[in-house]
């Protein structure tokens, strides 16, 4: 389960890629959450390490993939509430299958 602003954090990578073709930097990340310094932003990508959201390619720029997200992920019946970090109903994901 991912509080809310890890939620929000990972959406946020998940459309940056999608939109620009390539991964944020953490001052891009910081931005995305209030203008919080690169170094929250840092912790932020390394709970989501840690919780297998996403990892780190060593030694390139914007060096971050997602493995699990949150768009990867299908609801039955209900969705994930990126507000309270709560799942409102089952999920599967699809790339586990």
């Amino acid at each position: 389960m991912l509080t809310k602003k890890l939620a929000a954090v990972l959406t946020f990578i998940e459309r940056y890629i999608q939109d620009h073709g390539i991964a944020p930097t953490l001052d891009d990340i910081a931005a995305s959450i209030g203008g919080t310094s690169a170094g929250n932003a840092h912790r932020a990508i390394t709970q989501l390490v840690e919780r297998g959201y996403v990892r780190r390619i060593s030694g390139q720029h914007r060096g971050i993939e997602v493995i699990k997200g949150l768009k990867s992920t299908i609801s039955a019946g209900g969705h994930f509430c990126p507000h309270c970090g709560k799942n409102l109903s089952v999920s599967i994901d699809m790339r586990a299958a």
